[in-house]
């Protein structure tokens, strides 16, 4: 028999070959795995054979061998090897070569076995000191959620040792795995799993399933309710400053729910926000944030409004023509349609015929309103969910009471054209406003 072990010591990849003799090399080895050989193939070392033949009589012979360090071992002369030795086996019916080949074969897989038991019994032993977890104590703002906290054992199995093919997204606050954690100085927060995604994928480059109007409305109410959770019902004022289509995550039932809040900020009931840097994404900015600094509910509201549209249009808050290479902002676009009057021109043909019109209607008029370039003329979240659940009627507005004779064609985010002609989609300004990724 022939048996050739091939080590890459760059990929760490063992193949184990075997064939008769007088064979040419087979292209498929009979074992081939990976594992990291480095902490036992030392700068020093003896290589040899040995055997054993345990309850079966035999004697192996080594006709020849080669063996190289680096690059592949040189071939053997074959026709130059000793011959095997005649012998005659003490026990009747084991013929000698049989015995022979099963002790070469027999050696070959017992010396990688041995390779395999080695690697797993050092592996089990790293992963058991890296889950020795000591015992440690609560923080007080722990307390309360101690129900909820998940072990980091449990998270790296589910993640499969956090690999990167079950990575769904990334964004400002890290990597997004389908999988809150506390374990020395990581914090890990574990969201319930969304089988269905981020809604932009159901909206944007011609997609093989659509949303019908049903179930974007009732996405529509979802992510209205979750802001009007964290503007007025909580303890606390909570600015998501990153409303966009890609960061509303739909679960088994197609319900929204609005997820990312790496760029969130925290103030009281009735306090001034304080003035920081530009976030958010091109397309959903409010003007007074780009203007001033200032995030608030309104800034908020604003990007509620961008994405109301985006909904009922089908559309990406910015879009350049391809042939024309014109930047068109979705307001812009849609105040062209409701200034015609014909405003539910302006829904996305994918809705089908099965639609309620006067819903549409109000949706993308409540959009219209909500991104106002006035922070002050704004309808608040608490009013736009008595709106949509139609507890409240929309007030008879036109479009040109929408706009006044500052918001004109390009001015409407506070941007000229030219500022805004470099981005599209969801393009964002470096360091300053969060890329349109997850």
């Amino acid at each position: 028999m022939q048996v050739w072990v091939d080590y890459d010591g760059l990929t760490n990849q063992i193949d184990v070959t075997m064939a008769p003799f007088n064979h040419d090399k087979p292209i498929k080895p009979l074992v081939s795995t990976v594992r990291d050989l480095s902490s036992i193939l030392l700068q020093d070392m003896f290589v040899g054979f040995s055997a054993s033949t345990g309850a079966v009589v035999s004697q192996h012979f080594i006709l020849g061998w080669s063996f190289q360090v680096k690059g592949k071992a040189p071939p053997l002369d074959l026709q130059t090897l000793p011959k095997l030795p005649e012998l005659q086996s003490k026990r009747k019916g084991i013929p000698p070569l049989t015995a022979f080949y099963f002790a070469v074969t027999l050696l070959a897989l017992l010396f990688f076995l041995s390779l395999l038991l080695r690697e797993f019994v050092k592996f089990i032993f790293r992963r058991k000191i890296k889950f020795v977890e000591e015992e440690e104590e609560l923080e007080d703002w722990e307390t309360e959620f101690t129900k909820n906290r998940v072990k980091f054992k449990d998270l790296y199995s589910a993640t499969e040792g956090f690999k990167e093919k079950d990575v769904l997204g990334s964004g400002g606050f890290g990597s997004v795995y389908k999988g809150y954690c506390r374990r020395e100085k990581e914090l890990l927060l574990v969201y319930d799993y969304m089988p269905n995604g981020s809604l932009d994928k159901y909206l944007h480059n011609s997609p093989e399933v659509t949303l019908d109007w049903k179930q974007r409305i009732k996405v529509i109410k979802g992510v209205a309710s979750a802001l009007f959770y964290l503007h007025e019902d909580w303890e606390q004022v909570v600015i998501h400053r990153d409303i966009k289509s890609s960061n509303v995550l739909l679960d088994a039932e197609y319900n929204g729910r609005l997820g990312d809040f790496g760029l969130a900020r925290l103030c009281g009931h009735g306090t001034d926000p304080q003035t920081s840097h530009v976030a958010g994404t091109w397309g959903y900015l409010a003007p007074d944030h780009m203007r001033t600094g200032k995030t608030t509910t309104a800034t908020d509201v604003f990007s509620f409004g961008v994405l109301l549209l985006e909904v009922a249009c089908g559309r990406r808050p910015i879009q350049v023509h391809k042939k024309s290479g014109e930047t068109v902002l979705l307001v812009d676009w849609v105040f062209g349609f409701w200034s015609e009057g014909n405003i539910l021109d302006a829904k996305d043909p994918n809705l089908g015929t099965e639609f309620d019109q006067r819903e549409v209607e109000m949706v993308l008029k409540l959009g219209f309103w909500c991104s106002h370039f006035n922070p002050e003329a704004r309808p608040t979240m608490r009013q736009v969910l008595h709106y949509l659940s139609g507890d409240s009627m929309l007030p008879d507005f036109s479009p040109l009471d929408l706009r006044g004779s500052e918001m004109m064609l390009g001015t409407h985010h506070g941007l000229s054209m030219t500022g805004i002609g470099m981005f599209t989609g969801e393009s964002s300004m470096v360091d300053s406003v969060l890329s349109g990724g997850r």
